[in-house]
């Protein structure tokens, strides 16, 4: 995929754009969970903005919702966040002032396309908030990521 195709997901409007695995469960958060501890990608872990231990399992974030869990995963340059919303819905974001380039753009359709395939699972990048509005997919079923100029 080249950046001239589809750099226009990545416009710069003050927004993220929003990471989707849609109808998860706690299994499905351990096994991405352990996908990041197996990766190569570097990960930082802050519980009430304090670098913490990443935990090795996804019931230790949800049953303590008195603190902020925020996880950044460094794709690159660009790095994903995760803020533990719910269970039933793995939701990252990224700033799309952090991809403006064809390696930027290659390191997030890596991720993208290795988070898949460890959960085995659709993916789609979205504009924020709004995931009926998909920029991208990964589809498990084909294990390739498609533009879809769908907003």
């Amino acid at each position: 995929m080249q950046w001239t195709d589809c750099s226009d997901a990545f416009h710069q409007d003050g927004s993220l754009r929003d990471l989707y695995v849609h109808d998860t469960t706690i299994d499905d958060w351990d096994t991405f969970l352990s996908f990041l501890a197996s990766s190569a990608y570097p990960i930082d872990y802050h519980k009430d903005g304090t670098p913490d231990t990443v935990p090795n399992k996804a019931a230790i974030v949800f049953a303590d919702r008195e603190h902020a869990h925020n996880l950044s995963i460094h794709v690159g340059d660009p790095r994903v966040h995760c803020h533990f919303f719910t269970t039933d819905e793995i939701e990252l974001d990224l700033d799309p002032r952090e991809v403006t380039s064809q390696g930027q753009l290659d390191a997030v359709l890596d991720f993208i396309s290795n988070l898949g395939a460890a959960l085995q699972r659709d993916v789609v990048l979205t504009e924020e908030n709004s995931p009926e509005h998909v920029w991208f997919k990964f589809a498990a079923a084909t294990g390739q990521v498609r533009y879809t100029e769908a907003c």
